[in-house]
């Protein structure tokens, strides 16, 4: 009986150490069933991939790190024989958190399965980047703003160079745009490559910067040139001028000391006036007054500046030829250019006979024919308008007054000439034989149609009798001269 007891404790005691031995076995089957091996995880600024033959590759943006990897529990050890052990916690089959630090890589960086992620937004990518393929008196850097502005400086030896502007990311391209400044660049925009959040790569030459350096965030900026403070500015003048639309010319500043490593900076107060570009070059714009504001270092010089109005350049009719009536009145007006110039403007016409002016452009046509208006501008600058006076009349030539002796039968000297201007075509015709002479005065004289002159009745004493002329082409036409004075004496 005591033997059967003794055997039936060591039956259960066995059963039971099975049983806590399958237990333990499937604990450690649970620490670790994570199956990680054969797959890539990744994060913004690298990558590790763990092989199934337990080798593993990491990058970090600049370099590779090889070796082995085990893993125990939640533990991911790494093993390299050049960077020693780096350790990541698993969380599960898609996500390792690394544990301690890289050279471009820190503890509590998250990597994934997932390689949808894109590169930073643009609101990462800030701060100052310097250019680390560089080096001696050589040094460049790009610094971006969180307003999205950028300031991109270049500088050897010889010179400095600056441009500013802004900037944009897309993807994995940072653009450099819409710059102004002093580096000469080919193409109108600046890019470089995102290879991670600290590290572009330029792909535009961009002055000393060639294509394939690397700018890195917040590394030392490569500077050896002695900096050499700007003390003083001066000029040949106190006030400049020029015309309105001249072609551009420089300011012509002088630093002091000449070699002075800060930049000249230029600037209008009214580019309405005078436009100034970075290199001190101005172009003047319209009439008017205002500042040129130059700078350099602490230092700054204010010169004044005027833009004078060029004078009149043409003096111009809405037309080239008008077309009038004969007796018509109104006003004909010309404009001076520029705009900005001295409109004033005086009038006069080359033939009075066919039509008048004045000052005001009021006119009136005074007989046909074919004649010029001038306008004249202040500075003597000219421009005509054609002017064609259409119509007929008859124009009497004789002295305004003549002497006769009474009953002599002396002949009043005359000539007469019919003038008609249609189309623009003028004919002259003589009509002295179609005149007629009239006078009120048929009692004390009498003249007949070739012009002599008799006394009907006494004259006692010298008289001045007035004279009409008529001519009639028939039908239509009839014209009165002026009144002419016949001085009659005893």
């Amino acid at each position: 009986i005591m033997k059967r007891k003794f055997n039936y404790f060591v039956f259960v005691f066995m059963v039971l150490m099975i049983l806590v031995g399958c237990t333990k076995n499937n604990n450690d089957d649970n620490n670790n069933k994570i199956d990680i091996s054969g797959k890539t995880f990744y994060t913004t600024q690298g990558s590790v991939w763990l092989a199934k033959d337990n080798t593993f590759v990491i990058t970090d943006g600049t370099e590779e790190i090889v070796g082995k990897w085990s893993i125990n529990e939640n533990v991911l050890n790494l093993e390299s024989e050049k960077d020693g052990k780096i350790i990541f916690e698993v969380e599960d089959d898609k996500t390792i958190v690394l544990k301690t630090s890289l050279k471009n890589l820190v503890s509590g960086t998250t990597f994934t399965t997932d390689k949808s992620e894109e590169k930073p937004e643009t609101a990462t990518i800030k701060g100052t980047f310097a250019n680390t393929s560089q080096n001696g008196n050589t040094f460049s850097y790009v610094e971006l703003r969180e307003d999205m502005s950028f300031t991109f400086i270049d500088r050897n030896d010889f010179s400095i160079t600056e441009t500013n502007g802004t900037y944009s990311v897309d993807k994995d391209t940072l653009t450099l745009s819409d710059y102004t400044g002093t580096i000469s660049i080919g193409a109108e925009k600046i890019e470089l490559l995102i290879k991670d959040n600290k590290t572009l790569i330029l792909q535009t030459d961009v002055g000393v910067s060639a294509v394939g350096d690397i700018f890195v965030k917040d590394a030392p900026i490569q500077n050896t040139v002695k900096n050499i403070p700007c003390t003083g500015l001066k000029s040949l003048y106190n006030n400049y001028w020029s015309v309105e639309g001249s072609s551009s010319w420089n300011i012509e500043v002088t630093p002091t000391p000449a070699d002075t490593t800060d930049i000249i900076y230029y600037s209008s107060d009214d580019e309405n006036v005078v436009k100034i570009d970075e290199k001190g070059n101005m172009y003047p714009q319209k009439p008017g007054k205002t500042k040129i504001h130059i700078k350099c270092g602490d230092q700054e010089l204010v010169v004044g500046f005027e833009t004078k109005s060029k004078g009149p350049q043409s003096v111009l009719f809405d037309t080239d030829n008008i077309t009038l009536l004969l007796g018509n009145t109104g006003t004909i007006k010309a404009t001076v250019t520029p705009d900005t110039a001295d409109q004033t403007l005086t009038y006069s016409s080359e033939d009075k006979n066919v039509i008048t002016i004045d000052n005001s452009g009021n006119y009136k046509t005074t007989g046909p024919g074919v004649t010029n208006i001038k306008a004249t501008a202040s500075n003597g600058v000219e421009g005509k308008i054609k002017v064609i006076v259409e119509g007929e009349t008859v124009i009497f030539e004789m002295e305004n007054k003549v002497s006769v002796k009474a009953g002599s039968g002396q002949k009043i000297p005359y000539k007469a000439t019919h003038i008609a201007c249609y189309d623009g075509n003028i004919s002259k015709t003589d009509v002295t034989k179609d005149v007629d002479f009239h006078t009120a005065y048929t009692s004390a004289l009498d003249i007949d149609g070739s012009g002599n002159v008799y006394a009907k009745g006494a004259v006692f004493e010298t008289v001045d009798i007035d004279v009409y002329f008529t001519y009639t082409d028939g039908s239509s036409f009839f014209v009165t001269s002026p009144t002419f004075i016949v001085h009659v004496e005893k």
